[in-house]
C-alpha cells in the first residue's frame, strides 16, 4: 500500500500528488533528501500540506498496540518526523528494479500480484495500490508505461534505459557550452555609456 489509505483515513487525489511530487522534489528533482530541507527544492507543492501528509503516514498507538510494526508504511521517507525524515526509495522497490527491470524484463499487475505481498487488500484493492507505485516510479523517472501489445488495457511498464536519456544529455551539454554563453553576452560598454 502506497498513499491512498493513511491510518484511519483514505487519501484523496490531490493529496496523493501532494506526497508524490513532494518525494520527486526530494530525491529525483533535486538531492536534498531531508524533509526539513524542502525549501531547497523546486518546491511544486507546499511544504505544510507535505509535512502533514508524510506525518500522516505514521502507524498509529491502536494499531501498534494491535499488533503492527512502526515500520508498516509506504517507507517512501526514512520517517515521519518532519525534522528527521529522509525521502528514500523503499526496499522493496529497489528489488523489484534490480530483479525485474534492470535485467530487460517487462512488468505488468498479473506478474506482480505473483511477486509481491499485497497485504493490505482488504483496504485498497491490489491493481489500485500496483499503479500507484507505478506512478512513483513514473514520477522518479525509473519506468515508461506502454500498452500490452494486443491487449490495449493492459499496462507493461519498463525501466528507462541510459540510452534513452544519452541524446538529451548531449543536447543540453551543448546548448550550456555553446549556445547559452553566445545569447547571454551582452555589450557592456552600452550598458555603461547610456544612451546615446
Amino acid at each position: 500500500m502506497l498513499c491512498r489509505y493513511v491510518w484511519g483515513q483514505k487519501l484523496n487525489d490531490k493529496d496523493r500528488e501532494i506526497l508524490v511530487q513532494g518525494w520527486a522534489d526530494l530525491i529525483v528533482r533535486s538531492d536534498v533528501r531531508a524533509l526539513s530541507r524542502y525549501d531547497k527544492t523546486p518546491q511544486t507543492v507546499a511544504d505544510d500540506a507535505l509535512y502533514d501528509l508524510v506525518h500522516q503516514l505514521r502507524v498509529p498507538t491502536r494499531e501498534i498496540n494491535d499488533g503492527y510494526s512502526e515500520l508498516e508504511w509506504s517507507q517512501l521517507f526514512s520517517s515521519t518526523n518532519e525534522l528527521s525524515a529522509q525521502a528514500q526509495i523503499p526496499v522493496f522497490i529497489c528489488r523489484l528494479i534490480q530483479e525485474r527491470l534492470f535485467k530487460r524484463m517487462t512488468l505488468t499487475f498479473e506478474q506482480a500480484k505473483q511477486d509481491w505481498f499485497f497485504g493490505y487488500s482488504w483496504i485498497v484493492s491490489p491493481q489500485d495500490t500496483f499503479k500507484e507505485w507505478m506512478l512513483v516510479l513514473r514520477t522518479a523517472l525509473l519506468v515508461t508505461e506502454s500498452a500490452m501489445p494486443g491487449k490495449a488495457k493492459v499496462s507493461i511498464y519498463r525501466l528507462f534505459e541510459r540510452s534513452a536519456f544519452e541524446g538529451k544529455l548531449t543536447e543540453a551539454e551543448n546548448w550550456l557550452v555553446n549556445d547559452y554563453p553566445a545569447a547571454s553576452r551582452c555589450d557592456c560598454n552600452a550598458i555603461w555609456r547610456g544612451p546615446d
